[in-house]
């Protein structure tokens, strides 16, 4: 066996035993949270819906309420402003990477009680993005999600509280008949 089947092995094993799996999307940890984010492929055609999941996972080892998503319409939410910097939004849709897409959805409010997460239980929120925001144009398209816990004010028993900033995630629409 080569050094480097032993190395993949080594790490298929150690994923297994840490709760995640080889093939498992990168995610980013705090607190005892975990966070996916992911698309549902790669490649669209213009017109077709792009469906966006989130994957919250309690990896630590006590229970933990969570404050709700609400899909698409997270793109007008601040999940932190500090005075003097750029505003940190809890959902960016970019072409390119670069123009960042106006939200064009719905506007709901409400008291946000969250959910509860036990350790080692996980909950997934899936949305379509193509209703909320313009994404006809043929191109790369970039998402980029910061989930922020209860603030301290508004805090129930067992809140998590922290910031958790996902590592971009990219998906592309083609023309009709493109390859």
């Amino acid at each position: 066996m080569t050094c480097r089947r032993i190395v993949i092995v080594v790490f298929a094993i150690l994923g297994s035993f840490l709760g995640g799996h080889a093939s498992d999307p990168p995610g980013v940890d705090q607190g005892g949270l975990r966070l996916v984010v992911t698309s549902d492929k790669p490649v669209y055609s213009v017109g077709e819906p792009v469906r966006i999941s989130l994957i919250w996972t309690n990896i630590g080892s006590v229970e933990l309420r969570i404050p709700s998503w609400k899909g698409a319409q997270m793109g007008i939410e601040a999940a932190r402003h500090t005075e003097g910097q750029p505003t940190l939004y809890a959902l960016v849709i970019s072409y390119d990477g670069q123009h960042r897409i106006p939200y064009h959805g719905s506007i709901g409010c409400g008291v946000d009680n969250g959910f509860q997460l036990a350790p080692g239980e996980r909950h997934e929120s899936a949305f379509s993005i193509e209703e909320s925001y313009d994404i006809r144009r043929a191109a790369r398209y970039v998402v980029r999600v910061a989930f922020a816990g209860f603030d301290d004010d508004h805090a129930p028993p067992h809140a998590w509280q922290g910031l958790l900033v996902h590592p971009d995630i990219e998906f592309s629409v083609r023309a009709k008949g493109e390859q």
